[in-house]
């Protein structure tokens, strides 16, 4: 997030030094109308207008200055209308059914190549499930040092806690806790289980929980390799399973079991009401 907002306050500098618009001061709303016209002329899409703005309002905030256009009645306008003349695109990814998400775990004997990576990844999915991780909070990534580490994984009564320093949301380093418990429903293999077999076979180094077998961290690339890999051998379509499907499955198979929306968005760390997109019924 912080490397888009990084890209996004480049962008508006150089459309105020095209314009020679001052960037030692606040933004005004028409200046933020005019950056928003600016980048629909240049065909960018909703999405990306949207995070632009999220990334020069963090600026904003980090310099103390006003955000001048954050409740803006015809910055609204000008959002809607654009959503009208080009609307996003619909997202098409698809929560895993309960006996999906079984085959997908028994899937790893035949898509892994060696008993350990096995087990490192048999781990790696049920917590990413479980604990309603993103991708960059179990893996390494080149952008992100969110990935959890093996110093901040302990024991509580018979599950684990497992200590998040900072997030995409938390990039403050506030950081949150994750209790993962014993789960025998639906037919599932267990976390708990999963991750302790994991544990007693990781080799000894420091840093990210989830290593290889020589203790290089696993990265996200081979993350998603595994996964695809797994989700071909289920003969399941890759555009439509991709590494959020963990986070889909899990908010989707809450609230299908009644969990409350104010739950369901505090386990899954979102900071407002986006948790509802990940919720597919």
């Amino acid at each position: 997030t912080k490397s888009t907002y990084n890209i996004a306050w480049s962008s508006y500098c150089n459309f105020c030094d095209q314009y020679n618009l001052d960037t030692d001061s606040p933004a005004t709303e028409t200046q933020i109308i005019d950056y928003v016209a600016y980048m629909s002329l240049h065909s960018y899409s909703l999405a990306t207008i949207y995070n632009y703005l999220a990334g020069i309002k963090y600026f904003h905030l980090c310099h103390k200055w006003p955000v001048a256009w954050e409740n803006s009645f015809l910055l609204s306008k000008v959002l809607i209308g654009y959503s009208k003349q080009k609307p996003c695109q619909p997202d098409v990814r698809l929560p895993l059914s309960h006996s999906q998400f079984q085959e997908l775990i028994s899937s790893l004997q035949f898509t892994t190549t060696c008993l350990y990576d096995q087990v490192l990844f048999t781990a790696m999915f049920l917590v990413c499930y479980y604990g309603l991780f993103r991708i960059s909070e179990i893996c390494q990534t080149q952008k992100t040092a969110h990935a959890l580490k093996i110093q901040d994984v302990s024991h509580q009564d018979q599950g684990f806690l497992l200590h998040l320093r900072s997030s995409k949301t938390d990039q403050l380093s506030r950081g949150v806790d994750i209790v993962l418990t014993p789960q025998l429903s639906q037919g599932f293999k267990c976390p708990v289980s999963a991750l302790q077999k994991y544990l007693s076979m990781r080799p000894q180094v420091p840093e990210n929980l989830f290593v290889h077998s020589n203790g290089k961290p696993v990265d996200r690339s081979e993350f998603e390799k595994i996964l695809a890999r797994s989700i071909s051998f289920i003969k399941l379509s890759q555009q439509l399973f991709t590494p959020h499907c963990f986070r889909i499955s899990r908010a989707t198979h809450l609230a299908v079991a009644g969990t409350d929306q104010e739950t369901i968005q505090t386990l899954g760390r979102w900071k407002n009401t986006s948790h509802k997109k990940y919720i597919r019924m």
